[in-house]
């Protein structure tokens, strides 16, 4: 147990309960009773100025405490709002990851589907070559015109240069005979053929043609489809004298 001596409580008062009386403070001895002793008031004056700091410095720790419990709700407020950011970034993100799998869900359709166009344009192919192949002979070489590949050749292909030859007694050992069927032959041959004449000195006596040109549409037109002969003279004395005649594709 604590010595008596040193055990002081902050109440004072006076010997004889007036405001008047000499005022002690109260203490208590080794028994518990209270006994009073004689102070000055100076002692007394510290007591109490001594118990005003306390009271302002348990009033400044108050208020210490007090903005610290404030500071503590405003950090727990902004921790609130963080998270209900972070709730709403949360439920944002999983809305997207929703919006991505219904896009991957769409690109495997997609993908499924160009899968079965990619196997239908397979058969497709291999029932074309099929095709195909069952119209072509089965060998090389002549065939007759039922086992043989028919071929048509454009409207517009020139007309070419074809050597037709043949044998004076028919017999493959006779001398040949070539006849070329250039195109100027064919022109010439054509049933549409036309043709130009040209003159010189015209309504004289020395009225002359020096060239025809002939023409036919079935065998072409333009560059290179106009037969043209050309004749050629020599004046002698007072009359002109053919001595040639020459043709060209112009």
């Amino acid at each position: 147990m604590p010595n008596a001596e040193s055990r002081y409580d902050l109440d004072f008062g006076t010997e004889d309960g007036t405001l008047g009386g000499t005022l002690h403070p109260h203490r208590v001895d080794a028994e518990g009773k209270l006994r009073t002793k004689d102070v000055d008031a100076i002692t007394v004056l510290t007591a109490i100025s001594n118990l005003s700091t306390d009271i302002k410095a348990l009033v400044t720790t108050q208020n210490s405490l007090t903005t610290d419990v404030k500071n503590l709700t405003t950090t727990q407020n902004s921790l609130t709002t963080d998270l209900k950011g972070l709730s709403i970034d949360i439920k944002a993100l999983a809305t997207t990851q929703n919006s991505l799998t219904t896009d991957v869900k769409n690109l495997t359709t997609t993908n499924n589907s160009l899968t079965t166009d990619l196997k239908s344009l397979t058969t497709d192919i291999k029932a074309l070559i099929t095709t195909l192949s069952g119209q072509l002979p089965a060998s090389l070489g002549q065939k007759t015109a039922a086992a043989s590949l028919s071929v048509t050749l454009p409207s517009g292909m020139p007309s070419l240069n074809t050597k037709i030859s043949g044998t004076d007694d028919g017999q493959s050992t006779g001398t040949e005979r070539v006849f070329v069927n250039t195109i100027k032959n064919q022109i010439l041959n054509a049933k549409d053929r036309a043709q130009t004449i040209s003159y010189a000195d015209f309504g004289t006596k020395d009225q002359r043609v020096t060239q025809i040109s002939y023409t036919a549409v079935s065998i072409g037109t333009g560059a290179g489809f106009t037969a043209r002969k050309t004749i050629s003279y020599t004046l002698v004395g007072n009359s002109y004298r053919r001595d040639s005649i020459s043709w060209t594709l112009v």
